[in-house]
C-alpha cells in the first residue's frame, strides 16, 4: 500500500472520528453485525462511516470491540480515541504496528 494511499485512509478515519454518519440499524452490507471475523475485525474504506457511527454492533460476545484499520497511519490513533471514549467505551487502546492500527475496547 503506498504513502498516500495510507494517508488517504488515516484522514477518512479523522474524518469520520471527528464527524460521525448517521446511526444506522443496518450495516452497510448484509451479514455483518457482530464479529464473525478472527479478532481484530479489519476495517475497510467502505465499512469505516457505519462502523464510527455505531461502533457497538461490532462488540462481540464478551462485550469487547476489537479492529484493525490495515495501513492507517498513527496520527489517526488519538481520533479513534476520542470518538470511543466520547461514546462511553472503557479500557480504550491503540496500538500502532506494521499493519496498521489495532484499536480495543471494552463496553
Amino acid at each position: 500500500m503506498s504513502f498516500f494511499a495510507r494517508l488517504h485512509f488515516s484522514l477518512l478515519i479523522i474524518r469520520h472520528a471527528l464527524v460521525p454518519g448517521q446511526f444506522l440499524s443496518e450495516p452497510p452490507s448484509p451479514g455483518q453485525t457482530g464479529n464473525p471475523f478472527p479478532s481484530p475485525r479489519p476495517v475497510s474504506a467502505v465499512e469505516l462511516s457505519w462502523l464510527l457511527a455505531n461502533p457497538s454492533d461490532a462488540l462481540n460476545d464478551a462485550g469487547k470491540l476489537s479492529l484493525l484499520f490495515p495501513g492507517a497511519l498513527p496520527l489517526a490513533a488519538p481520533f479513534l480515541l476520542f470518538r470511543l471514549k466520547r461514546l462511553g467505551f472503557s479500557a480504550c487502546r491503540v496500538t500502532a504496528d506494521g499493519n496498521g492500527l489495532t484499536l480495543t475496547a471494552m463496553r
